[in-house]
This record gives C-alpha cells, sequence and structure tokens, in this order.
C-alpha cells in the first residue's frame, strides 16, 4: 500500500478577476473555487488519476474538516483517513488578476500530543515494503515527533519518501529525499537515494547509480511538478522498476502534468507512452 501523510494541508481558495486588483475600490471575482491542498494530497491526486490506490494521511479540524473530506471523495482510488483535530485547519487564498497572482498561505492549526497519538496509532497498519511518503510542510513543533516516527519505519523496512523544504529528515533513513539544490554528497555518503535539480536538469543519485535528465522548458512554472514526479517514481517502483525506470517514469509523469496542467488528469496509457521516450544520461 501507499501512504500519503499531509501534516498541514490546507482548502485553497482562489478568486479570479477579470481586472488588474485596484487598491481604490471594491474589487469582484469572475471566478472562484475550492481545492484540498498539501503536497501529499497532491500526490494522493497524482496516483488515483494513474489508478494507483492510496491512502492519505494527516490533520484536519475544524468546519474545514468536512468540505475538504467531501472534496476528496470524488477519487475513486484516494482513501482519506485524517486524524481529527480540534484547531481548524488552515486556508491559503490565491487571488489572481490580468497581470499578476497573490498568494496568501496561513500557518496552521496546533496538534496536541494527544492527537499526535492518536495519529501515530494508524502507522501500525503501514508493514514492510509499503511506501510511505512525508510531503509539504511540516509544523516546527513536529518535526521530531515525525523523524521518530520516520525512523522506525524506515527500521521495519518501509519505503520513506521525504519531500520537505529542509533537510531536516534525513536522519531517518529515507529511501529517497528531495534535496533541491543542495550538495548531495553528505546524503549519498549514507546511502539515500536524493533527488535534485537545477534551472535545467533534473538529477537522481545513489551510492552506485547517478542519472540526469532534463527538465521541460515549462515544467519550472508548472504547480506541482514534484507531487508528479513522485507519483511516477512510485507508480514504477511499487512495480519492481530500479531506479532508473522509476526515474524514466517520473519525469514522463512530469510531462503528462506539463500538458495537462492539472495533477486529477494523468493519463496512465500516455505515461507509459512517454516513459519510452525519455532520455537519461548517466553521469560521473
Amino acid at each position: 500500500m501507499i501512504y500519503t501523510c499531509t501534516s498541514n494541508p490546507s482548502l485553497d481558495y482562489s478568486l479570479h478577476l477579470n481586472e488588474e486588483l485596484s487598491y481604490s475600490k471594491t474589487n469582484r471575482t469572475d471566478k472562484e473555487n475550492y481545492t484540498p491542498g498539501g503536497k501529499g494530497v497532491n500526490i494522493s491526486i497524482a496516483l488515483n488519476s494513474l489508478g494507483i490506490p492510496n491512502t492519505a494521511l494527516g490533520f484536519l479540524g475544524g468546519f474545514v474538516r468536512e468540505y475538504y473530506l467531501d472534496l476528496l471523495s470524488e477519487y475513486s482510488h484516494l482513501q482519506p483517513l485524517f486524524t481529527r483535530i480540534k484547531e481548524c485547519s488552515r486556508i491559503n487564498i490565491k487571488l489572481v488578476d490580468t497581470t499578476n497572482e497573490y498568494g496568501i498561505n496561513a500557518y496552521g492549526p496546533r496538534v496536541s500530543e494527544e492527537e499526535f497519538q492518536q495519529f501515530s496509532s494508524l502507522l501500525n497498519r503501514v508493514y514492510p515494503h509499503d511506501y510511505f511518503i512525508l510531503a509539504g510542510n511540516i509544523q516546527d513543533e513536529l518535526k521530531e515527533k515525525m523523524n521518530n516516527l520516520l525512523l522506525d519505519l524506515s527500521k521495519e523496512g518501509v519505503k520513506v519518501i521525504v519531500d520537505s523544504d529542509d533537510d531536516y529528515f534525513s536522519e531517518c533513513d529515507p529511501f529517497l529525499l528531495y534535496i533541491g539544490e543542495n550538495d548531495p554528497a553528505p546524503y549519498l555518503e549514507k546511502g539515500i537515494n536524493t533527488l535534485a535539480n537545477d534551472k535545467t536538469y533534473i538529477y537522481l543519485k545513489s551510492k552506485q547509480e547517478k542519472y540526469r535528465a532534463k527538465r521541460l522548458d515549462h515544467s519550472l512554472g508548472v504547480v506541482g511538478e514534484r507531487d508528479a514526479f513522485t507519483a511516477g517514481f512510485v507508480y514504477a517502483s511499487q512495480r519492481g522498476g530500479n531506479l532508473k525506470e522509476s526515474f524514466a517514469y517520473g519525469l514522463a509523469s512530469t510531462r503528462l502534468l506539463n500538458e495537462s496542467k492539472s495533477l486529477a488528469k494523468l493519463d496512465r496509457d500516455l505515461l507509459e507512452k512517454y516513459c519510452k521516450e525519455v532520455e537519461i544520461d548517466e553521469i560521473d
């Protein structure tokens, strides 16, 4: 089974104006929508579009909870299993006018010790060779606790994947760690598979294997590129694909996102087709 974990999910409220934002009058939208946000949930949605069953874990509370879960109910391969918390989950706001895009991300709720223990008890259903993907913003007060849980999962043979904006979780012996533009050498010495990138290339490296592929021309502007990659990588890996094959599927998945502009619209047949067209270089 594949589990994703979104520690601090958000209900994303998007507002669209058909003119430039004005500070001297009342602005009125011509379109608005709500979407379930958070990198772990994004990966779950991408996996769902590829027909891969998965379970979404994390924390949800307040009046946001029921509406968020209702939005997820349309995804037939996604099982939400969020721990209920007392404080209200965050609402992020995105405002798009004819020239600019503005975003405001809320800090989010605090999770009590009792609530975290309830979440921890759910991990008893995660078994060796399962995948556990921790992605997105992690509240500072939860990092040490979450790292200890991930370390226990890794010791039990669970394939832990971490995509967070700091390297705090490199100590949990992950199967795959996203490091952005950081130097991979310290992680490779520990035997950690690393995914890195610059503006031109994406790199996947292990202690024995090192690969590079060119980024798509427009992929830097597409929201969810790493989420799509993770879904494609796990899609291949859980079927027995080696590191290079899983890399190819991850890259093909980012191409699908680049074309569809939606993690919910990744096409499985096209994924197989594009995977055969991916060009990967082996590097020193």
